[in-house]
């Protein structure tokens, strides 16, 4: 694919279609794209109301697209001629533009009965879904190809292209594979997020807290604060931790006033119980006010809110449990950083790196600690600052003798009598240090000799300051890595040894399991994978049989229904449009060379103009994205 040539003719064209924008025309322009695009939007506008299998909106996507090939391009043609010549090996050609293959065409009832509701598509649906993913594809790839004018043509391919044609086929089977993933039909909670996670997760608004919903995430008794931090960590990262009053700021950089974090509970009465759970469960332990850091004559006090875990609460269906999650701006607010092993967290494109043979395959396994940061308990210096939660007496506190006692000892000779406020013993998430601080213990845990025998060699580990391990051979064989409470590690297998290997326990994985076991550290049982081919990490799929990296189905239909609303949704917001953007972008990580098909839309972004539709060139670019999903994953095989 000639991407340098193209893409720049793309955005010579783009650069003369977007100043309307910046000449504020948006208003005209959404109207034009709302006349010329009417069809098509009500097309989507029916398609988007229900849930859809990657199959099924291939098909329907297909028969959008021969009906309107303005989706993709002004200048979009199809012709039936041929290419010339016969194919094959004698004919020399370009490879690009591909030749569009023959679909059939279906009628609504057609598919209807082809897809029926909340029924796995059989083979020929599947089929046919992955031929129509692969017209989308091809169309979109010959779009970038002919600088935006989308040309394709039909006839039979050359050698060059017949390889290209199978290699596209065989990404659209995998694509429809998957029946379990639906595109999503609530496209409230979809535009509801406020940003995306490390990992490509979108991360929702704050909600209130109910006891019901946050008790089942809470860590079991005697689980919180059963590990010393400092007994793991050295150097300079336990001596700060030892010593809170060193990383306190100036006091000319102390905000003005101190800075207010709301408890968000659904019910205030249900406070006091929440309080006992958190006193129970060793998260905290109390102090009287008068202990509190204050600022200004006022205590410096951070809160709580709850962030959805996509599980139901037992025995509540369509309840979803809470994360309870600590909002430390007060507290964050005067103190540096500690940076930790931040600089070493691992992203998942390092893996790109690693060449499998044709008679290779990765085997992969995991862990994931339980209540991670609730499991490791801070100095008692760092407990007056923080404070959180509403205001509480101990005599309201009930049982926790141990956490008692502690409580009276930091009380010294004040009043336990009176009012005062839990404050955290464990390692909080909404800190600013939390981060590094996590990944320098779990690094040092299992790479030190706090390990043992079972220490990892750091030579093995992957981590973002160095290249991916290599062995005498100078490729990537076997390598592990950590980041925050996960554990991962793979292993490249030749195929007819994977076999006896599938389910075993790699000598890394039982190195790590033996360590977290020897320090009683829970692992979660359901997130466990032994030498799997396939495995999910840090929001990617990981495909050790086809050897290939990428987002699952189920994240890029997700992509795909937002862009879809986006392209048919009046009053569009500019929020909506970051937010689907955005999902685009870490998939499209995963296949570098299909960034290109963004211009107009972040430029749309950065000149926001309140419009009816959005310009017609943005619809069109999301459209393409859409159409090139199949593709948008990393392949670890090279091949000639």
């Amino acid at each position: 694919i000639r991407e340098p040539q193209g893409t720049s003719c793309l955005h010579a064209r783009l650069d003369k279609t977007l100043p309307s924008i910046e000449r504020s025309q948006s208003v005209a322009a959404g109207n034009a794209s709302l006349y010329e695009f009417r069809p098509a939007r009500e097309k989507l506008q029916q398609m988007i109301v229900s849930s859809m299998s990657a199959a099924e909106a291939g098909v329907k996507l297909q028969a959008l697209l021969q009906q309107h090939p303005d989706l993709l391009s002004d200048q979009a043609q199809q012709k039936s001629t041929s290419l010339g010549g016969d194919g094959g090996r004698s004919t020399k050609r370009e490879l690009l533009p591909l030749p569009l293959p023959k679909v059939e065409s279906f009628g609504e009832a057609e598919v209807a009965r082809m897809f029926p509701a909340g029924a796995a598509a059989g083979p020929r649906a599947k089929a046919v879904g992955a031929q129509a993913w692969l017209y989308l594809a091809i169309a979109a790839l010959n779009g970038l190809d002919s600088h935006g004018r989308c040309v394709s043509y039909y006839g039979p391919p050359t050698a060059a292209q017949a390889r290209a044609l199978e290699e596209l086929l065989a990404d659209c089977r995998r694509f429809v594979a998957d029946d379990t993933a639906r595109t999503p039909i609530d496209f409230n909670k979809e535009m509801g997020a406020k940003l995306h996670s490390y990992w490509g997760e979108p991360v929702y608004s704050a909600q209130d807290l109910t006891l019901l919903q946050v008790r089942p995430t809470l860590p079991g008794r005697g689980i919180a604060a059963s590990v010393e931090i400092c007994d793991i960590l050295m150097g300079q990262i336990r001596d700060q931790l030892r010593d809170p009053e060193g990383l306190l700021l100036p006091e000319d950089e102390w905000p003005p006033e101190p800075p207010r974090a709301k408890t968000m509970l659904k019910d205030p009465s249900e406070w006091l119980e929440l309080a006992n759970e958190l006193w129970q469960r060793d998260l905290t332990l109390w102090m009287p006010e008068a202990h509190i850091f204050h600022h200004g004559g006022k205590p410096v006090v951070s809160g709580f809110f709850g962030v959805g875990k996509g599980k139901d609460v037992p025995d509540h269906p369509g309840v979803e449990q809470l994360r309870l999650i600590c909002n430390l701006v007060p507290s964050n607010g005067y103190f540096r950083e500690i940076r930790g092993d931040v600089e070493h967290l691992p992203y998942m494109m390092q893996w790109a790196s690693i060449i499998l043979e044709d008679s290779e395959v990765m085997l992969v396994s995991q862990e994931d600690m339980t209540s991670a940061f609730y499991l490791f308990k801070l100095p008692r210096a760092w407990c007056r600052y923080f404070a959180v939660g509403l205001r509480v007496k101990l005599s309201d506190l009930q049982g926790n003798s141990k956490a008692r006692e502690a409580s009276c000892r930091m009380a010294k000779d004040s009043d336990c009598e009176g009012w005062g406020y839990l404050v955290l013993q464990v390692l909080p998430m909404g800190w600013k240090s939390a981060v590094g601080i996590m990944q320098a213990v779990h690094r040092r845990l299992l790479g030190s000799h706090l390990a043992g025998s079972s220490r990892l060699p750091s030579s093995a580990e992957i981590r973002k300051t160095m290249p991916m391990p290599t062995s005498k051979s100078q490729r990537t064989e076997k390598a592990w890595q950590v980041y925050l409470d996960n554990y991962a590690s793979f292993i490249i297998a030749r195929l007819r040894e994977a076999g006896n290997l599938e389910g075993q326990a790699s000598e890394f994985h039982r190195k790590a399991k033996q360590t977290w076991e020897a320090w009683n550290i829970p692992s979660a049982s359901d997130k466990s994978v032994t030498s799997a081919y396939y495995a999910k990490e840090l929001g990617c799929f990981i495909d050790g049989l086809a050897g290939t990296l990428g987002t699952t189905v189920q994240r890029r239909l997700d992509a795909i229904a937002v862009a879809l609303f986006l392209i048919a949704v009046e009053n569009p917001h500019r929020m909506w449009l970051a937010l689907g953007s955005g999902r685009w972008s870490f998939i499209l990580q995963f296949r570098r060379a299909l960034s290109g098909v963004f211009y107009a839309v972040w430029r749309a972004i950065c000149q926001w103009e309140n419009c009816r539709h959005l310009p017609r060139v943005v619809c069109q670019e999301l459209f393409m994205a859409v159409c090139l999903a199949p593709m948008m994953v990393t392949k670890l095989r090279s091949h000639p």
